[in-house]
């Protein structure tokens, strides 16, 4: 009481000193500015739940322990001295926790000066700020805090600057929101960019894959022609390597089976000088015995059968009999080696279209 009746007279002393020199003197009310903060209002209403918990708490306990103590005091005359010693123990046990609680909560050093603390340091510290602010604007020589332990019997309200200290931390507060704002734009913008970057990062990427499948699919696609052309090529070239042989060995067998003009025009030229000779025999057996022999082919009759006139044959029949066998046999193998030859042409000419047709669709599939 003392030391604040001296702090009074000091301050009092103080401002008639000032008064004197024409000092200018305003005060704040500080529990007035910390209703108008709102930030001081959020943080008042979390340490009210704080509170309210903790107080829960200790209530609890306490009921425990009242209920402990009823149950020692209606079954003590029943108890041993022993049980009614370990009953009370138990009992200041709770009570020892109950007040290491309350000092833990509510204590010099507890969590709700430390949270009060942690509350009222950021809302003291722009109200500070704006006192001095305030104060050097508007040439201030004191500003007293009105809440304070200092006792103040009369104040005018001209000199009241609480309300300059709530526009400076409200004008602050919105500086500090559109800094902010700024701020969270820039960072949202720097966001959209990496997130833009990090799109045409991974556009490429599917592109860069896409290309690669489909330069993977075009030579898969091109080795597939090419093994399917060459198949092709190497199957024509077997069959035109087969067609090939087998005219090779046609013509060998036409030739083996062939008979030399040579031997044929000899064979022909023997029979005329045979004919020749047996036909000058026969003129001079007619002019020894005077008749003429005359076969049944030159006359086309029947020849009386008299013994100087005889029907058989002569050699010179049976010649031309054998010679029109052999010439009716070389015909009937040109015949045959014609039909053969006929028939390997159509074969040959029906392969050679199936060839150009494979080429022609080979040729078609490639366009």
């Amino acid at each position: 009481m003392i030391k604040k009746i001296f702090l009074v007279l000091t301050i009092l002393f103080a401002i008639n000193s000032f008064a004197q020199k024409n000092q200018k003197i305003g005060y704040i009310d500080m529990e007035y500015i910390l209703e108008n903060v709102p930030e001081y209002n959020t943080s008042q209403s979390k340490l009210d739940e704080k509170i309210n918990k903790w107080t829960g708490n200790l209530d609890k306990l306490k009921n425990e322990i009242k209920t402990m103590q009823l149950d020692l005091s209606n079954e003590k005359a029943l108890l041993t001295s022993d049980l009614v010693k370990e009953r009370e123990e138990d009992i200041q046990i709770k009570q020892e926790n109950l007040r290491q609680k309350q000092e833990n909560y509510f204590g010099t050093s507890g969590e709700l000066f430390m949270l009060r603390k942690q509350i009222v340091k950021p809302v003291q510290d722009q109200i500070y700020n704006a006192v001095q602010e305030i104060a050097k604007n508007k040439k201030y020589d004191m500003i007293l805090d009105k809440s304070d332990e200092l006792i103040m019997l009369y104040s005018n309200s001209k000199y009241d600057v609480s309300e300059l200290v709530l526009n400076s931390i409200v004008k602050g507060r919105r500086k500090k929101d559109v800094a902010k704002k700024k701020d969270d734009k820039i960072i949202a913008n720097d966001k959209k960019k990496d997130e833009l970057k990090k799109k045409i990062e991974e556009k490429k990427t599917k592109q860069q894959l896409l290309k690669e499948r489909v330069e993977k699919a075009r030579a898969a696609r091109i080795a597939k022609k090419d093994s399917i052309r060459n198949a092709r090529n190497e199957a024509r070239a077997k069959k035109i390597e087969e067609l090939k042989k087998r005219k090779e060995a046609l013509k060998n067998k036409n030739t083996t089976n062939k008979i030399p003009k040579e031997e044929i025009t000899a064979d022909s030229k023997e029979e005329e000088i045979t004919a020749d000779s047996k036909e000058e025999e026969t003129k001079k057996e007619e002019n020894k015995n005077g008749t003429v022999i005359e076969t049944e082919e030159e006359t086309g009759e029947e020849t009386p059968k008299t013994e100087k006139s005889p029907t058989v044959k002569t050699k010179e029949q049976l010649r031309e009999a054998k010679r029109k066998k052999l010439l009716e046999r070389v015909a009937n193998q040109k015949v045959k080696r014609d039909s053969l030859k006929q028939v390997a042409a159509d074969k040959r000419a029906k392969k050679i279209a199936e060839i150009e047709e494979r080429k022609r669709k080979l040729k078609e599939s490639k366009e």
